[in-house]
């Protein structure tokens, strides 16, 4: 055979190495995407499972508990374990809700106390009832392991009630001035003297109001 077959023979042969090689290339690519889509999707069936699992463990945890205070609504320990429930699963307004009715007959729980004042804390509207459960807290238990912690909490729990009111306040000062001068606007037009008799003592009421809401915001 001569040297020139002998290499166009070897070219061919490197070629179809060449292609196999790319083929198989190709296939194991494609066999390591589709293996990493299936694991993707096993892995969100699994945390499908386990939602699922959870959500149907606390339903049968909730309806037993439900049972239980059917039978007994004063059974405090199903009480404070429903609250616990909830609060356990960030279930925020009922934890706050059966909280409040456990503390009705154990004001001295100090545990729920503690618990309740810092769900309380999370929510504008309850903090003034956060702010007494804390301080309920140290109260039942002077030297708590959380005191300093406690005591930090109900500062700026307090600071921020003060603010809030005093924004209030700036707001219902704000809303009395402009009826005020709307009254005068009225006032300076109106030609009846018993209806302008009126709007005086109005503007008088307003302007008297006016200047307490300013002096207690203040103080």
């Amino acid at each position: 055979m001569s040297k020139k077959k002998k290499d166009k023979m070897k070219t061919k042969s490197y070629f179809w190495w060449n292609v196999a090689i790319a083929v198989l290339a190709i296939a194991y690519l494609g066999l390591t995407t589709a293996i990493f889509v299936v694991q993707k999707k096993i892995d969100a069936l699994e945390v499908s499972a386990t939602v699922v699992a959870t959500s149907l463990h606390f339903q049968q945890k909730e309806a037993a508990l439900q049972a239980d205070l059917a039978k007994n609504p004063q059974d405090a320990q199903s009480q404070k374990k429903m609250a616990e429930l909830y609060y356990q699963e960030g279930k925020i307004a009922p934890a706050i809700k059966e909280y409040q009715k456990f503390l009705q007959g154990n004001p001295n729980d100090v545990e729920a106390h503690l618990t309740l004042g810092q769900l309380c804390m999370g929510d504008k509207q309850y903090a003034k009832e956060a702010v007494v459960h804390l301080k309920k807290v140290l109260e039942l238990e002077p030297e708590h392991l959380r005191k300093s912690t406690i005591e930090l909490w109900i500062g700026q729990l307090e600071n921020q009630i003060q603010q809030d009111q005093q924004l209030a306040s700036a707001k219902n000062a704000k809303a009395r001035e402009r009826v005020l001068a709307h009254l005068k606007s009225r006032l300076s037009q109106e030609m009846d003297a018993v209806k302008k008799k009126e709007l005086e003592g109005m503007i008088q009421n307003f302007e008297k109001n006016l200047m307490q809401s300013n002096s207690g915001s203040n103080k």
